[in-house]
């Protein structure tokens, strides 16, 4: 029997339609990779800010613990808007643009309270690498009340505007606190060394322990990070000491009590 060229054409047709065209099956099949291909092209949308967020709230907590490490009842509160302020950062390829601008600070009783206003921008960022995620860039803004007690709350950013920066309080000599540092030292315990030092120091941050015996009490100015220590061997003589420039770098430890005695390798 001849088959007409009409059906022949069409029968063709249906066993390519077979064979290019997924079934209902394969259909089912495909959902779940197309479904990870949306979640992948997606999953970096409003990360962005996201991430500019995360940072901000980083910077403040950061601050914060900065402010209560350093912050006494008799500081004077500008400092509170120098530290802040030190830490806005140009940012630059993967970096944050970090803007922290004081807005008003205080002596509240004994403690201090800084209101900031902090914005973080971070660029773009292209993944490069397996398992790394694409992103937008990000933005984020939030005005915060910073309190010497480490908590940091959000406040209206609404009707403020950033004053200037305060000047620094002028810093004391370091080298002039020798005579302090020895009377403290001759005090009758290591934490009665320290309180004596606490009161008498200034802006200057103390710390004080107890080394293979003797009694450490150091000094350190952070605006330039140097420090000035005093030593009580276990005889009772007191010498003084001043750790080399090499090893008081932030970071290298040289101004803790325990590397007084023993001084950090940085070769």
């Amino acid at each position: 029997m001849i088959i007409p060229e009409g059906d022949a054409g069409r029968r063709r047709t249906d066993q390519d339609d077979d064979v290019t065209r997924p079934g209902p099956r394969s259909r089912w099949l495909l959902l779940p990779m197309i479904l990870v291909v949306i979640a992948v092209a997606g999953c970096g949308a409003g990360s962005g800010d996201r991430e500019a967020r995360r940072r901000l709230d980083a910077v403040a907590d950061g601050i914060s613990r900065e402010a209560t490490q350093h912050w006494r009842s008799d500081t004077d509160p500008s400092w509170l808007a120098v530290w802040a302020a030190n830490d806005s950062a140009s940012g630059s390829d993967d970096e944050a643009t970090v803007s922290v601008r004081p807005l008003s600070w205080r002596r509240v009783g004994g403690r201090g309270e800084l209101d900031a206003r902090i914005e973080v921008r971070v660029p773009p960022h292209a993944a490069v690498t397996f398992g790394d995620r694409s992103r937008p860039a990000g933005h984020a803004v939030r005005c915060v009340r910073i309190d010497t007690d480490e908590s940091v709350r959000s406040i209206s950013c609404r009707g403020q505007t950033p004053p200037g920066l305060p000047t620094p309080p002028t810093v004391p000599d370091l080298d002039a606190q020798t005579d302090m540092i020895k009377s403290a030292l001759r005090q009758p315990t290591i934490d009665a060394a320290r309180d004596h030092a606490r009161r008498h120091a200034g802006p200057f941050t103390v710390r004080a322990d107890i080394v293979d015996g003797s009694w450490v009490l150091v000094l350190t100015r952070s605006r330039n990070y140097a420090c000035l220590a005093g030593v009580r061997s276990p005889d009772g003589s007191v010498s003084m000491v001043v750790p080399e420039r090499r090893v008081m770098r932030p970071g290298e430890g040289g101004c803790d009590p325990y590397a007084i005695l023993h001084p950090p390798d940085t070769h």
